[in-house]
């Protein structure tokens, strides 16, 4: 039951460690959806199912491990000191 609970966006803020403005912002400027996972609306509250806000942010995490690893291989020549 609880992957069903539903995040305000005070508590997915905290979740991603930014401001609720910030994700105002977001969710005003990319109704689409694909800066944040999707929301349900409830009245004029905008609710984020706990579940899908943590895959999401695997896949985020995971894609990003991924583009490190491919521009870590990409630079394997040799590194220079910094002075």
């Amino acid at each position: 039951m609880d992957d069903e609970y539903l995040l305000t966006t005070k508590e997915l803020a905290a979740l991603l460690r930014t401001t609720t403005a910030h994700i105002y912002n977001i969710t005003s400027k990319d109704p689409t959806g694909d800066a944040l996972p999707r929301h349900i609306r409830f009245g004029r509250k905008k609710l984020w199912v706990k579940s899908e806000v943590l895959r999401w942010l695997n896949e985020r995490l995971q894609a990003n491990k991924n583009r490190s690893k491919e521009a870590s291989a990409v630079s394997s020549g040799p590194k220079l000191n910094k002075l």
